[in-house]
């Protein structure tokens, strides 16, 4: 992946527009926002990579949205429905399943103030409301 491999919780790498979350002791998630990013041929590369070892490759692709919350009453806003210490997660390389307003997520913390935040798809728009009326109200 051109990354050092996380390997505790909370933590993710990061190389240009690539990331790898670590999600539990042998799970990865490895995001590319590339444009040209080829999910299959990446697949495909990995598999081959890791075809020694008990590992399995899944494109999960479709399964998530990306919802990007940023400035300063980010942390506020997410705080509102998370049980999680967001302020815990480090800038730039902090990351979390969690809930947010009872949706599973996962939050990755870009910088001191902005987030992506990662629901199932069904649950996108709830999620994008949720926030906004969080917003509204602090």
């Amino acid at each position: 992946t051109g990354m050092a491999l996380p390997m505790a919780p909370g933590v993710c790498s990061h190389a240009g527009d690539r990331s790898l979350i670590w999600l539990g002791p042998d799970e990865w998630l490895l995001l590319d926002n590339a444009a040209q990013a080829d999910g299959a041929a990446e697949e495909a590369r990995l598999e081959a990579l890791l075809a020694p070892h008990a590992a399995a490759v899944c494109d999960v692709s479709d399964n998530r949205s990306v919802i990007s919350l940023s400035g300063p009453g980010s942390i506020a806003v997410l705080a509102s429905g998370c049980p999680l210490d967001l302020a815990a997660l480090p800038a730039g390389s902090g990351c979390a399943q969690t809930m947010v307003a009872r949706a599973q997520v996962i939050v990755l913390r870009r910088a001191e103030d902005r987030f992506e935040i990662m629901p199932r798809r069904s649950f996108s728009d709830y999620l994008m409301n949720w926030l906004a009326i969080a917003a509204q109200r602090l």
